[in-house]
């Protein structure tokens, strides 16, 4: 009977997430059918995916063009289809690796002589609902609390961030996308070593996959990387899991080497002159801007989730968890509903859980 139960709640919480799914896709939809006009950058995504040397001809501020001249830079054409050499050539000349741009012109190829910005969209949406679904793995794993895990869900879904991320043609949903799998991935570990299951190869598989990909849609990728795995790196050691550690740190290596072999303008994209690594990387080493940006980012979330108030809202979000774990792994107080006596029987067995297993 208890299984039953299980089985009927482990239902109803997919249930859930695929309603939240569901309301998520159709959300996007409406946004995207009401998005009008191109920021400059998502212009370059459709040059820079169309048309060979379409970074240099990007420039229309104070210049009249015609709608041919618009065609040429922005739709693809049945010469140029598949035409992966022109993207690469294009990118070796920007500041962003290809593989972005390798899908957007895809996609392209498949409808020649059409504009549209779904190909653009259709793309974004699907990294995003993606993402939903690994949030809503990634707290299922950490809380394994079916409310938790598809409210956590639920709330990026449905965030400002979400859905800009969707609306916005650029590599920005496919980065984030990569980075949540990146950390799926680390969660994934954690738990078997945590509970001494015998690793799979298909998650070496993954993860050499999903780091490379990741290198290869955004620069900036490589800095959330670089916390990531030195934070797993150090706990390997700590568990004094050298063979793990070997594998690991083999498996980040080649995603390295194979990026660069693949892509080899990113070197110096990012360590020579190319502006937009050397960008991201001084931002990172500086902790002015750092801390800076940081505070404009919670400034944005607090007046536009909190009315301003996002301090209050962090220290009483801090207060809950504390609680919750104090509770967990101390109190172990429970509340049960005497339905005879119509009372409130309170319960608690104090003891340091830690210590017990």
């Amino acid at each position: 009977m208890a299984d039953r139960k299980y089985d009927i709640s482990k239902k109803m919480q997919y249930l859930s997430l695929a309603v939240v799914l569901l309301l998520q896709l159709f959300t996007c939809l409406y946004f995207g059918t009401k998005k009008q006009g191109f920021y400059e950058d998502e212009m370059a995504t459709y040059a820079l995916s169309s048309c060979p040397d379409a970074l240099w001809r990007t420039d229309y501020e104070g210049t009249w063009k015609s709608g041919q001249d618009c065609a040429d830079l922005f739709i693809i054409n049945k010469n140029t289809r598949f035409s992966y050499e022109m993207v690469y050539e294009n990118q070796a000349k920007d500041v962003h690796p290809p593989l972005y741009y390798f899908l957007i012109h895809s996609l392209e190829s498949f409808f020649p002589g059409i504009f549209s910005k779904w190909i653009g969209l259709v793309p974004n949406i699907v990294f995003c609902l993606l993402t939903t679904f690994l949030i809503f793995y990634i707290s299922n794993q950490i809380t394994g609390h079916k409310v938790i895990s598809v409210s956590t869900a639920f709330l990026w879904a449905f965030s400002i961030g979400s859905l800009n991320t969707a609306v916005f043609i650029r590599m920005y949903a496919m980065l984030t996308f990569l980075a949540t799998a990146l950390l799926a991935l680390h969660i994934k570990l954690w738990k078997s070593l945590h509970n001494g299951k015998k690793l799979k190869y298909w998650i070496y598989i993954l993860l050499l996959l999903c780091t490379t990909a990741g290198i290869l849609t955004q620069y900036y990728f490589m800095i959330f990387c670089f916390f990531l795995c030195g934070s797993f790196v150090l706990y390997l050691l700590f568990c004094r899991r050298w063979r793990l550690l070997f594998h690991y740190i083999f498996i980040e290596t080649v995603s390295i080497v194979v990026s660069i072999t693949a892509f080899p303008p990113m070197i110096y994209q990012i360590i020579g002159d190319g502006y937009r690594g050397k960008e991201a990387f001084q931002n990172a080493a500086s902790s002015d801007g750092t801390m800076e940006s940081l505070q404009k980012v919670a400034s944005i979330i607090s007046n536009q989730n909190s009315s301003g108030g996002l301090k209050q809202l962090i220290i009483i979000s801090i207060l809950i968890v504390v609680l919750f774990a104090v509770n967990r792994y101390f109190l172990h107080l429970k509340i049960n509903c005497d339905k005879c006596g119509r009372q409130l029987v309170l319960k608690f067995d104090v003891y340091l859980e830690f210590f017990l297993q």
